[in-house]
């Protein structure tokens, strides 16, 4: 009886174990299979009680130019957007587009619209579509969270970001001026 019981629970941890591993496994191909684009951000840095210090990305590709988008009719808030990326004068990648078709080549993130437009052609009409992505906010331990605060001032923040072959994307660091100033560990 007692070794049945033993064998159950050993059983138990190695299922968990692997489970564990698949996970971490998943996170580290994401990692270093995709993509990688630099996006230029401004960041704000408030406080989750539940999950910790994070700063709260806006990223500059989050507002594009209206004359980028397919023809459409209308866009519905919250439908899937596909946002093809491009790289940029300088370090950081842009939009090249958008459509509601998934792009056949190039690195892409998949996103959504973040309210319903109307494609009308007069005057007031928003000039840019409001894009929301995957990832609005990057996690960071205290001392890394409060180090990103002082950094942000000094110069132009990026986000690493590895953008995957069927539009997600995973952050992968934070760059400022172009330089690697933090990398996103595999835990």
């Amino acid at each position: 009886m007692a070794g049945r019981l033993a064998m159950g629970l050993l059983a138990a941890a190695v299922l968990q174990t692997a489970v564990l591993g698949w996970m971490i496994r998943g996170h580290w191909v994401d990692l270093t299979t995709g993509t990688e684009v630099v996006l230029e951000t401004t960041m704000v840095d408030p406080r989750d009680f539940f999950r910790g210090h994070y700063v709260t990305l806006r990223l500059n590709i989050q507002q594009v130019d209206r004359a980028k988008l397919a023809p459409v009719d209308q866009l519905e808030q919250g439908k899937p957007l596909f946002a093809l990326l491009q790289k940029g004068e300088g370090a950081y990648w842009e939009v090249a587009s958008l459509s509601t078709k998934t792009p056949d080549k190039g690195p892409f993130l998949k996103s959504k619209t973040k309210f319903r437009t109307f494609m009308v052609s007069d005057e007031n009409t928003r000039k840019t579509v409001g894009i929301q992505l995957p990832f609005t906010r990057y996690y960071a331990p205290k001392k890394q969270a409060q180090e990103l605060e002082k950094l942000r001032n000094a110069g132009k923040m990026g986000i690493i970001v590895s953008v995957l072959p069927d539009g997600r994307g995973k952050i992968k660091g934070v760059s400022l001026d172009g330089v690697l100033v933090y990398d996103e560990s595999l835990f």
